[in-house]
């Protein structure tokens, strides 16, 4: 089938090949149309899970960059789509979300679909546990799995911390037990066997192991940067001349050989430490950055400053690091200046994330006179019901039809920048349907803008 993308904002499909025809659905710049048919000046398309007529005109022949920020409830997600058909998945969440929408995007996965890398940026349940249902589904292949080296350890295993052990002194520690891949002495397979690993984070090691033992995963690695090193390009992402897309390691730096800072004040859980040393990159797209700061807090960005220069950080997006948490370093968010923030967090949870005054502050220190600031627990939202649909099927399949699901989406040609979340209830007026919140950013200056 001969493919096209939307080259509009939004774009309706008509039910037939006319403007004044009724509009069956509004897609986004950027969306895949396969051609049908052609009549005239339009194109018979399938769109999702429609089919109907757009103009020619309003469609391109190449991709673009596209990046799902997935709404995982209390927990991060982020899907890259690149635009000669590769894909990442950066972080997962706890639950099912983000390899439902997966399924849900590639045609139920009932092909064998391939996947550069998958990155858990850290080891915490709301980053890491969603990966299990991706990993364990066979027609999921060819990536490489990127973890911070921060390991989850039992009692059992014996050391200081449940994140292995710390040395150095207060205000110096530094914990110094770091896993890399699988295989090998100290490996994670050789951990998991030994009992040393907590339940959970043995359940992922041993979806990887099957992964790997069936050929699906090409690898396990540790990512992180020695000090005063300069940041590098993941495997494969390093822009030539064919190929424009770019992927920055930030962070974790490491503070000493084989050695990670230990931000926390005491030796206790080291919460601030596993968040504090995410994994952070850096997308690039020409002319374009997205910053994805993984749970980074104060103490942590803070360090990264020191240890990259703040100019590393300046990007046009950026995923907030740790929900919208109030542990930030403004001098950080001063850096990144972004023109967008992303913040990925969830209901019923005890931390109140967004918080009001990191809200404010992005706003503040965002580039322009209208920064925007996106969160997907904001964007989502709950529809009503008749009696026989509220009342049919699973529980989980009638919660699924109440929600509507706060996914910010972004789509980049290298210059402009569109970002969307789905209207809470679609408009029409007369023979135009809006089903999408669109922003359109150009570049203006030293930043992107919102196109007037």
């Amino acid at each position: 089938m001969e493919q096209v993308y939307v080259n509009a904002a939004r774009l309706n499909v008509r039910a037939e090949p006319k403007s004044t025809s009724a509009p069956l659905s509004d897609r986004l710049w950027g969306d895949w149309l396969g051609v049908l048919d052609r009549q005239g000046e339009w194109l018979k398309v399938k769109a999702g899970l429609k089919t109907g007529w757009v103009r020619e005109a309003d469609t391109r022949p190449d991709r673009l960059l596209e990046l799902y920020f997935i709404d995982v409830g209390q927990g991060d997600a982020c899907l890259v789509q690149t635009p000669d058909d590769r894909r990442l998945l950066v972080d997962a969440g706890a639950s099912d979300n983000a390899f439902r929408f997966i399924k849900w995007k590639y045609g139920g996965l009932k092909a064998p679909l391939a996947f550069d890398a998958l990155v858990a940026t850290h080891p915490d349940d709301d980053h890491f546990h969603g990966f299990a249902k991706i990993i364990d589904n066979p027609n999921i292949v060819g990536y490489t799995f990127y973890h911070n080296g921060i390991g989850r350890f039992a009692k059992a295993a014996g050391y200081n911390t449940p994140l292995g052990e710390v040395v150095g002194e207060p205000g110096s520690r530094a914990l110094k037990t770091l896993c890399g891949s699988l295989d090998g002495a100290g490996g994670l397979s050789e951990l998991c066997e030994a009992g040393k690993l907590t339940p959970q984070y043995a359940a992922l090691v041993r979806s990887l192991q099957s992964a790997t033992e069936a050929g699906r995963c090409g690898g396990v690695s540790r990512l992180g940067l020695s000090p005063q090193a300069k940041p590098k390009y993941l495997e494969g992402y390093r822009p030539t001349g064919t190929q424009r897309l770019g992927l920055h390691v930030l962070g974790p730096v490491l503070c000493g050989s084989g050695r990670l800072p230990w931000f926390d004040d005491s030796l206790g859980g080291g919460s601030k430490t596993r968040n504090g040393n995410s994994i952070i990159c850096m997308l690039e797209y020409g002319n374009v950055r997205v910053l994805l700061a993984g749970d980074t807090n104060a103490a942590s960005q803070a360090y990264l400053r020191e240890a990259a220069g703040a100019e590393a950080f300046r990007a046009d997006v950026l995923k907030c690091g740790h929900h919208g948490s109030a542990d930030f370093d403004l001098a950080f968010i001063q850096a990144v200046r972004p023109a967008v923030s992303v913040i990925s967090s969830g209901d019923n949870e005890q931390y109140s994330h967004p918080r009001a005054d990191t809200i404010g502050a992005l706003g503040k220190c965002g580039y322009g006179d209208r920064p925007l600031v996106f969160s997907t627990e904001l964007a989502r939202s709950y529809g009503q019901l008749d009696v026989a649909e509220a009342t049919t099927g699973s529980l989980d399949k009638r919660i699924e039809r109440l929600r509507v699901y706060g996914m910010i989406q972004l789509r980049t040609d290298g210059e402009r920048v569109l970002m969307a979340q789905r209207m809470e209830s679609p408009s029409r007026s007369g023979n135009s349907l809006k089903q999408w919140d669109v922003y359109e950013l150009k570049r203006v200056g030293g930043g992107l803008k919102m196109a007037p």
